[in-house]
């Protein structure tokens, strides 16, 4: 009876299992990241921003090092901790930066959008009648652009017409 061990082993097969194995690795891997990702988008965009928050923060965090190799205090051997990488997911450093900027600038301008309306909600038609007799001149398209507290276009013209002035341009009548 000869036993596995006593084998030689088959070089060739196991240069194409190694391949196979990797295809098959590499396909599962790809169909992975494409049932996480639309997992994701079937999340709420709130719960995506969180679990990115959650792999920044984790990512983002100073690695420990060898504790055989720790000095401690401030003698001649010690060496301050390594810089931290702003590097994310395998991006070059300065991309991760520039997302991560872009990330921020519109955090804040979508706080200001929030800060904005949240003073704006208490205002009564009358303040909003007044502000809208300012825009005349513009379409009812662009008033409501340029300001969400006038709501649609279409509310933009019911409103000038409410006020006697032409629903399209808001000059009067």
């Amino acid at each position: 009876m000869t036993r596995l061990t006593e084998e030689p082993v088959d070089a060739d097969w196991l240069d194409a299992e190694a391949d196979r194995r990797r295809e098959a690795f590499d396909r599962d891997r790809a169909q992975f990241a494409r049932d996480r990702q639309s997992e994701r988008r079937g999340l709420p965009r709130h719960e995506r921003l969180r679990l990115i928050e959650v792999q920044l923060a984790l990512s983002s965090g100073s690695r420990a090092g060898n504790i055989e190799e720790a000095v401690s205090g401030s003698g001649p051997g010690s060496k301050p901790p390594p810089r931290q990488s702003e590097a994310f997911g395998g991006e070059n450093e300065r991309d991760t930066a520039r997302l991560l900027n872009l990330i921020t600038a519109t955090v804040e301008r979508l706080e200001q959008l929030s800060d904005a309306r949240t003073s704006r909600s208490d205002l009564i038609s009358e303040d909003v009648d007044k502000m809208l007799v300012k825009h005349v001149g513009l379409s009812p398209g662009d008033v409501s652009a340029l300001d969400p507290i006038f709501g649609s276009s279409e509310a933009v013209r019911s409103a000038r017409r409410r006020l006697d002035l032409r629903p399209e341009t808001g000059e009067p009548t």
